[in-house]
């Protein structure tokens, strides 16, 4: 496998996803990305973008600024009157009155209203510069950038009670809010100058693959700070990808995955969900949390925190956070999201010589995991005492770069056959399993891993008890 594997799978999977965004531009796929990044990686793709081009932020403030202008259009609406006045609709009133004189007229009335497609279209494209704005750490970029955003903020808030669905700013948006008195031709100006580079949608012009390839090997970079970045979003994609992709044999249920969304803005990161028959499953990354009888969403407790508290000094800076896992797998039925089980990963590069010696360090942060959220995973020992089992298995999964023990034809038989032989513990890597020299890029192995973890999960979930309550 060339040495370039990692990204150009990226860029393949990027270049799937993006159709599937609610906002299938640019910079919906930007948005995207850069959630799941942490900051050093959001630093870098800050760095790649025109954020701090002198016409963005030209047009970050002729937007505001509009957005504080009365935006509404003449609307017609129609009223009886005894009397003439201006306005009569004299065939419409001689219809009422069924070809008699009338003495009741219909009068046409002329009344600005909100103009809620054009608002949208603003809304949207100020809440998408923000959210960009915000995936940056402020001390890395620049000390004017906690103002623009505060700035977009105030302009969202002006009108979060009117609840105005989200639209495209197209041309014939812009056409209307040149007509916007005063601010509305400069503000159309403005926008119209970087709305090429942001709204046009991805997979439109060579550039875009060239970008993502370059931004990919960015997050690439070997630095200790950021080096599992792109193997994290890649396994996430690669994932969901598979699943939909999956042969019979590897469906959870009598039905095939099906992509519910790609995102949710609830969550810090983005959740890809899928679902089959009545089993979903949420792909994400963080904290794992879980649904209460309630619907509300609580973080499970991380039960090694403590532990590391009592060691750390108790000093000015942070204590334990908890672990965040790179691949959190949430199955539960629709009809029951409140009963839950879980499956984890972590994405290692292990890039250096065979890979061997960070692999074992990834098995003991596949341990950490297991003492971490055990008791929310069913975690005990196995009936002949010699191991450990789960609620599902494998509970914890390793995404790697190279090297790991199992070849593919063999994994997936394993996870085919099911049962007991499947170890709490599995591995995949790049070159065996993530099926990146195929056309498309989807991966068998994988698509026996998530559908051997929802065959267990749907066959478990309705006598799973008050578990995940």
């Amino acid at each position: 496998m060339r040495e370039d594997a990692d990204v150009r799978l990226f860029v393949q999977h990027a270049a799937w996803l993006a159709p599937r965004l609610p906002n299938p531009s640019r910079i919906g796929l930007l948005q995207w990305v850069g959630r799941r990044l942490e900051p050093a990686g959001r630093a870098r793709l800050a760095h790649m973008l025109p954020l701090h081009h002198g016409e963005q932020r030209a047009a970050e403030r002729a937007l505001t600024d509009v957005l504080c202008d009365e935006l509404t259009v003449q609307r017609l609406h129609t009223e009886l009157s005894e009397d003439i006045e201006r306005g009569v609709d004299w065939a419409a009133s001689y219809v009422r009155a069924q070809g008699r004189a009338p003495t009741e007229f219909v009068v046409n009335h002329r009344s600005p209203t909100p103009d809620r497609a054009l608002l949208g279209a603003l809304l949207a494209l100020a809440q998408s510069w923000h959210d960009l704005l915000g995936l940056v750490d402020d001390a890395s970029v620049g000390s004017d950038l906690p103002v623009r955003r505060s700035m977009l903020r105030r302009a969202l808030t002006l009108h979060s009670a009117r609840r105005i669905g989200p639209a495209v700013l197209d041309a014939r948006g812009i056409a209307r809010l040149r007509r916007v008195r005063p601010n509305g031709q400069r503000a159309a100006d403005a926008i119209e100058r970087v709305l090429g580079f942001w709204q046009r949608p991805f997979g439109d012009h060579p550039d875009d693959e060239r970008g993502l390839a370059a931004f990919a090997a960015v997050l690439r970079a070997d630095d200790v700070s950021n080096a599992d970045t792109l193997l994290e979003v890649t396994t996430a994609l690669s994932i969901a990808r598979a699943a939909l992709a999956a042969s019979r044999e590897d469906w959870p249920t009598t039905v095939p995955w099906q992509l519910l969304r790609v995102t949710d803005p609830q969550n810090k990161y983005p959740v890809i969900s899928l679902r089959s028959g009545p089993l979903v499953v949420e792909i994400g990354k963080g904290a794992p949390r879980r649904r209460t009888a309630s619907g509300a969403v609580e973080r499970i407790a991380d039960r090694l925190s403590p532990l590391i508290d009592e060691v750390l000094p108790r000093g000015e800076r942070s204590r334990s956070t908890g672990h965040q896992p790179d691949v959190v797998l949430t199955f539960y039925r629709a009809d029951a999201p409140h009963r839950s089980l879980l499956a984890l990963g972590d994405a290692k590069r292990n890039m250096t010589g065979s890979g061997e010696v960070y692999l074992r360090a990834a098995v003991d942060v596949a341990a950490t995991y297991l003492t971490s959220f055990g008791h929310a995973m069913g975690l005990a020992v196995d009936r002949s005492g010699t191991g450990q089992t789960a609620d599902l298995l494998p509970a914890v999964t390793l995404f790697c770069r190279q090297g790991t023990g199992r070849p593919a034809d063999s994994a997936i038989a394993l996870l085919r056959k099911g049962g007991a032989q499947v170890p709490i513990l599995m591995a995949f890597d790049l070159e065996q399993h993530f099926g990146a020299d195929a056309e498309p890029p989807v991966s068998e192995s994988l698509a026996a891993w998530i559908g051997a973890l929802g065959r267990q999960a749907h066959a478990m979930l309705p006598r799973a008890h008050g578990r995940g309550t």
